[in-house]
């Protein structure tokens, strides 16, 4: 998932040239950028021994992190599609927040979302089911405001947002980092991210050679 996150981001910048569509610019910066905080999340995560963490609850608060960033960037997505911002401020903006997240994380000033041997806290699961909620928010604005974009574009960004729900539910289940609960939300969150990947490269690269 980081992959695609990084990839999109990548294809949209050098392609954003071929399209006036800001609102997928706005998607893969986005993106891209929670794509770098949930690579901590993999370095940090318990058992990878690569940071010195004896704790799952920093790997948790960078997931939360970065889907709250992420959830929010979605509801604000459907705006963009009547304005423009330029891709270097996006970037700034986009990577000063993630930033901020990694940091607040590793300082120690973000909120418990794991105690082991217990499990998920209740900042943890109330934030799964806000991302849920505005999840389902960003999507309704985007169906209102589906006449700016080709079917196959609303098709995919709806049906990864749809994805993304699921796969956040899923994390409000697990008492145990290993839980398969746990390895399901992570499999959904690499289809989500594809099924926007796809509908980015349709919107920036197929349809403006068309």
């Amino acid at each position: 998932s980081i992959i695609i996150a990084l990839t999109a981001l990548i294809v949209t910048l050098v392609s954003r040239h071929f399209t006036k569509n800001y609102f997928v610019v706005f998607i893969a910066i986005a993106l891209g950028w929670c794509g770098l905080i949930d690579l901590f999340h993999t370095l940090m995560y318990k058992g990878m021994h690569i940071f010195p963490v004896d704790s799952a609850n920093q790997a948790t608060q960078l997931w939360i992190g970065a889907r709250l960033l992420q959830t929010f960037a979605l509801l604000a997505a459907p705006f963009m599609l009547t304005r423009a911002i330029p891709p270097v401020r996006l970037n700034l903006f986009f990577g000063l927040m993630s930033v901020a997240i990694i940091t607040a994380v590793m300082q120690g000033f973000f909120p418990v979302a794991f105690i082991d041997g217990q499990g998920l806290t209740p900042f943890k699961i109330y934030s799964e089911y806000l991302i849920i909620a505005v999840m389902a928010v960003a999507l309704l604005l985007l169906w209102q405001r589906r006449k700016f974009l080709s079917a196959k574009l609303t098709a995919g960004v709806c049906l990864a947002v749809v994805t993304m729900m699921i796969s956040e539910f899923s994390f409000t289940q697990y008492v145990s980092v290993y839980a398969d609960s746990n390895l399901l939300g992570h499999i959904l969150k690499v289809y989500a991210y594809w099924f926007i990947y796809m509908a980015l490269v349709e919107s920036t690269l197929k349809e403006p050679f068309s």
